[in-house]
């Protein structure tokens, strides 16, 4: 669940950002940048409002390789699974929100 960026790709300021989204930074030495997707990462990528065709849509879009199998079941059940139910803060009260009903029941 590593992704490796050159720096001096044409699409390096593009990918950088799209990977800050939906992973976690490990090393950024000058030429080769190191990233890891891990369960936390893709939480967050979910609370920034990203679905899994999106993640996979641009990493299939920014890869110069085929995306392994285990890695797309991965992101898969990772966003899956995230952001279908939110507490929010409303006159001092909390409130489970969610855009699917059946979740609240």
């Amino acid at each position: 669940r590593r992704i490796y960026l050159e720096s001096y790709s044409p699409v390096a300021q593009q990918a950088k950002d799209f990977l800050i989204a939906i992973a976690n930074p490990v090393t950024r030495p000058r030429h080769i940048h190191e990233y890891k997707i891990t369960s936390y990462s893709l939480y967050a990528a979910s609370s920034l409002g990203l679905r899994f065709e999106d993640i996979l849509s641009g990493l299939n879009r920014l890869s110069k390789n085929e995306l392994h199998d285990s890695l797309i079941n991965f992101i898969h059940d990772k966003t899956e699974k995230a952001g279908k139910v939110r507490i929010v803060l409303r006159r001092n009260s909390y409130f489970v929100e969610s855009p699917n009903k059946k979740m609240l029941e």
